[in-house]
């Protein structure tokens, strides 16, 4: 069934993950979903230049080195996000390859086209389920909801062409993992919700491909910078977090 308005369902994929590929197919195929495949940046292939380029300093925003791998994934999302803006659509579905759908996601933009709440981002999945909510919306069977700390991953989620906008200005140097960058919403002013019952898993079966298996990279850390980082991430969630709040 193919996707109705104006958005698409976007996978991400590596070329080397073709088993991953299949396995994603045979699920959209299921449920006679429209997608576009989004080959994945590989960080392993990056040139030093072009990681040079495309982050920031080191700690700088984060307390240790990025992996090639989460470099690559993050401006996998950046192509995601650069389609959203380039064809001008109102919002994409963005699955990486190693989801798993819980439900048919061709009843998704129905939904989405009812909601009244304004919205940047709609997580589709949380693993570990762990996060409470502090706002929420009654939407048929499922509720639209604000968390109390947005969750990691970013394995299936919605943007909007707002929020595509505003993730793109934000990562021009990237320094943090995407899905952590996520959790800093604040500083994009990105305002994230999730959709529960949740409408995809992730397949905890699959191999990361963020840390390949061979590689042999040594990643910098700062305990100090984490320990930092950690208390302001607390008090600046909770600041940012009462101001939303308060505008109900």
């Amino acid at each position: 069934m193919p996707l109705i308005g104006n958005h698409e369902l976007l996978l991400i994929n590596l070329d080397r993950s073709k088993d991953r590929l299949a396995r994603s197919i045979e699920q959209l195929t299921k449920y006679d979903l429209d997608y576009i495949r989004i080959p994945a940046v590989d960080g392993e292939q990056l040139s030093e230049q072009a990681i040079q380029t495309h982050t920031k300093a080191d700690y700088r925003d984060y307390y240790k080195t990025l992996r090639v791998g989460e470099i690559g994934c993050y401006l996998s999302h950046r192509k995601c996000w650069e389609r959203v803006l380039e064809k001008s659509l109102d919002y994409a579905i963005i699955l990486e390859d190693d989801f798993v759908l819980e439900e048919d996601l061709g009843s998704l933009p129905e939904l989405l086209s009812n909601i009244e709440q304004s919205w940047d981002c709609i997580k589709l999945l949380e693993y570990p389920e762990k996060r409470n909510a502090v706002q929420s919306f009654a939407y048929g069977d499922k509720t639209l909801f604000r968390y109390d700390k947005i969750p990691s991953r970013t394995c299936a989620y919605v943007i909007s062409k707002s929020g595509a906008s505003k993730m793109l200005k934000h990562s021009e140097k990237v320094g943090r993992p995407v899905d952590i960058d996520f959790q800093y919403w604040w500083e994009s002013d990105i305002q994230v919700f999730g959709l529960k019952p949740y409408l995809v898993s992730v397949n905890t079966n699959e191999v990361s491909t963020i840390e390949s298996p061979n590689s042999t990279e040594i990643v910098g850390k700062s305990v100090v910078k984490q320990f930092v980082q950690k208390w302001y991430f607390l008090y600046a969630n909770n600041k940012y977090l009462k101001r939303v709040l308060n505008k109900r």
